[in-house]
């Protein structure tokens, strides 16, 4: 029996909180691993995909792998990016503060919103627009407060972390039927 509008939209809520909650721990626990970032990013991605092959053969659901893999190119995309950004994200909080991370990562939607009007023919409304140009003076300044070199590294992956994600964001709203369990394993592994 399918479920009721009202509770999907339920469980989806709680589904979204639990993550933001799990995920709030990323960047500390990223910072108090006795590892370097090259070590983390290794660990981090074969543990998501093992622990996500793990829970789809628990779940018995093998037909998932198969219907990401009929996505190719696009899904080899996705799962790129996917992969790129979060070894991106952890060699920001590697290099610069948690709180510059962050806040070059809330800059996704910009980067987003451009992946749609180039890739998806999407017009920008002059609100985004003005939204944009907003993004564009916090990350002004935030490399401008970030002069060193071990900073502006961390500036500039977290900046590129943004941009995969907002492509990838893109990606997904194209392929919006794309299977995304076996796409996080995938990612995993890049």
């Amino acid at each position: 029996m399918p479920q009721e509008p009202a509770s999907r939209h339920s469980r989806g809520i709680a589904t979204v909180t639990a993550g933001v909650v799990v995920l709030s721990f990323d960047a500390l626990l990223i910072r108090l691993a006795a590892a370097g970032a090259w070590e983390v990013i290794f660990w981090r991605g074969a543990l998501i995909t093992l622990s996500l092959l793990l829970f789809l053969a628990v779940r018995g659901d093998t037909g998932a792998i198969r219907r990401f893999a009929r996505f190719g190119r696009a899904g080899l995309h996705v799962a790129l990016l996917q992969g790129a950004g979060s070894a991106l994200f952890v060699l920001a909080v590697a290099h610069t503060s948690v709180a510059n991370t962050v806040v070059l990562i809330a800059t996704a939607p910009l980067f987003a919103a451009i992946a749609s009007h180039f890739f998806l023919g999407e017009r920008i409304a002059g609100r985004t627009w003005a939204a944009c140009l907003a993004v564009l003076a916090g990350v002004t300044l935030v490399f401008g407060g970030a002069l060193t070199p071990g900073q502006t590294l961390g500036n500039l992956c977290a900046l590129l972390a943004a941009a995969t994600l907002g492509g990838n964001l893109t990606l997904l709203r194209r392929h919006h039927d794309m299977p995304r369990i076996p796409l996080v394993a995938a990612s995993g592994l890049v």
